[in-house]
């Protein structure tokens, strides 16, 4: 088997044994990423010489028998908004075209306190105002072991964790209240591990929370006896390529107790997430001014024309629109009307949703869907974990459930596999 395609937990056996060593593995994705033409496609900043490097002396650490984090040698790729010390880090944005953040964000250090090696940054769309596949796509060509991204991805292992349970500190996103760090790996194990390593307080992150420490593994059992699972199954189109009511008879062949449910206020999502989001991001990028902070423009007659000039040409219009609105939408005039309504509304999403997952139990979800596209914002909007679970699934659970969200994707994930052996036999 091609070391790229080996479980984290396999690796680690490996290198662990002396069979194979860090640097063959990052070797290996270096050759994919070279190969596969990963350098223009989905990179945005490759650290080949410091990740080879690293690579090394992880091996000679391990050699000579000291101690080394939980996931030593194992190589990862974070998106291109989450600060990384001395590397070049635009958030996609011409408005930090030359940063080079002199601190690395909280996750990249206990990345590092794990011993994982770092192979570059992917690329983003302009502070994550949408969402990017990138990540996804880099696992794909196996140009990575793992990713650290700032939005969920269909087709893998994400997850959106509890608001808080992760630090966000180093995050540059467009937002302060809905984004937030997102592990994405190509097997629920690898996630368990994953996250054992993110998760916990963070006193530099003001939204940071204390918990008890949770051992992520245990939840990797192939057992969902009991467990209650809601399923709005008139969200699921025909053409998804999932049959969603096989999906319901093999988890309640399981033992799970299935019941079809009707998510409330979902017309609501949508505005309610705009505006917010909105008056975040005209909020936090207000700093981007061409004298304390990002680029600044060549031309200009005074102070007041480089700050018009530079914001002009350092923002795309997308951008330029939502800071706009974002603007409007806080202004005095208008704030009452708009944010002050649009933050209730939030509150009675999360409270019905809340409410939903604690009568019915886990919620299963498309992350997309025709007939409703603001179902991919639920876990934004009430801040409540969720992890996809590949063919554009997605469970969403009450606040502090990932051991649930990963017990119950890791049967599933189970499921779709043997389904793949059986049709694969049937060829």
């Amino acid at each position: 088997m091609d070391l790229t395609d080996m479980k984290i937990s396999q690796l680690l056996e490996l290198m662990e044994a002396g069979e194979v060593s860090s640097e063959e593995i990052v070797g290996k994705c270096i050759s994919n990423i070279e190969k596969e033409g990963l350098a223009d496609r989905t990179y945005k900043t490759i650290l080949k010489d410091q990740a080879l490097k690293k690579a090394r002396e992880i091996d000679e650490k391990r050699k000579n028998k000291e101690d080394l984090g939980a996931l030593a040698g194992i190589p990862f790729a974070v998106t291109d908004d989450i600060s990384t010390k001395g590397v070049l880090t635009t958030a996609g944005s011409k408005i930090l075209e030359n940063y080079i953040p002199p601190f690395n964000a909280s996750v990249l250090d206990k990345m590092d306190e794990a011993g994982c090696v770092m192979l570059g940054k992917v690329k983003v769309e302009e502070f994550g105002l949408k969402p990017t596949d990138m990540v996804g796509r880099t696992l794909e060509s196996k140009g990575a072991i793992f990713g650290l991204s700032t939005s969920m991805d269909p087709n893998k292992i994400s997850m959106k964790p509890t608001y808080g349970l992760i630090s966000r500190y180093g995050i540059i996103g467009a937002t302060s209240t809905f984004g937030q760090l997102v592990p994405i790996t190509s097997c629920v194990e690898d996630m368990a591990l994953v996250l054992n390593k993110l998760v916990g307080y963070d006193k530099r992150d003001s939204t940071s929370i204390k918990r008890e420490v949770v051992d992520y593994r245990q939840s990797l059992v192939a057992d969902i006896e009991g467990i209650r699972v809601g399923m709005p199954k008139d969200l699921f189109a025909e053409d998804q390529g999932l049959d969603i009511n096989k999906v319901v008879r093999e988890l309640e062949e399981l033992g799970a107790h299935v019941e079809e449910v009707t998510l409330p206020k979902l017309d609501y999502i949508t505005p309610t997430y705009r505006i917010l989001s909105s008056a975040e991001f005209a909020s936090n990028t207000a700093r981007y001014d061409g004298i304390s902070l990002g680029y600044r423009t060549k031309n200009y007659e005074s102070r007041e024309d480089l700050y018009k000039r530079t914001r002009a040409e350092g923002f795309s219009k997308e951008a330029q629109k939502k800071i706009l609105f974002g603007n409007y939408v806080i202004s005095s005039g208008q704030y009452e009307k708009f944010y002050r309504n649009a933050q209730r509304l939030r509150r009675l999403i999360k409270e019905d949703i809340t409410k939903l997952i604690e009568e019915y139990g886990i919620l299963i979800l498309p992350l997309t869907s025709k007939y409703d596209e603001g179902i991919n914002l639920l876990a934004n909007i009430t801040g409540l974990p969720a992890i996809t679970v590949g063919s554009g699934l997605q469970l969403l659970g009450p606040k502090f459930a990932e051991a649930d969200l990963i017990r119950l994707a890791y049967v599933i994930e189970n499921k779709m596999k043997n389904t793949s052996r059986e049709v694969g036999s049937d060829d």
